[in-house]
């Protein structure tokens, strides 16, 4: 299509939904079409708004969402007590990750235990 004039400016505008946090980013009129937001959050929802300025002012905005990608826990589950109950089973009790910090859908836990004068590994 034929343009409408010189562009000017272009703004992007990305906001987490969840926290209505807002980025602006000004791009130089002369990269047209590509622009990278980075620092985002993992398994977040964003909303991305795009405008173009000529002289006579700004277009209306472009919009589009998008999901990131998962990522792994930023915490770790907390051991809070380990006891035998017989020569052969171990009770275990941790603190859970918290719900924020999964960074996407929560899969479950896996824990491993070190026998001391082996090299062997159970798996829990």
């Amino acid at each position: 299509s034929r343009p409408n004039g010189v562009l000017t400016a272009v703004s992007v505008n990305v906001t987490d939904r969840r926290q209505s946090i807002r980025h602006q980013i000004s791009v130089q009129p002369t990269i047209r079409g590509h622009v990278v937001v980075d620092a985002l959050g993992p398994y977040t929802d964003y909303e991305i708004r795009a405008e173009a300025r000529t002289a006579v002012g700004w277009s209306s905005a472009g919009l589009a969402s998008v999901k990131t990608n998962e990522s792994s826990p930023d915490s770790l589950p907390v051991v809070t007590n380990c006891r035998l109950m017989s020569c052969a089973i171990l009770e275990m009790r941790w603190r859970n990750i918290r719900d924020d910090d999964w960074n996407g859908q929560p899969a479950g836990y896996i824990f491993l235990v070190w026998r001391n004068d082996s090299q062997s590994v159970v798996r829990l």
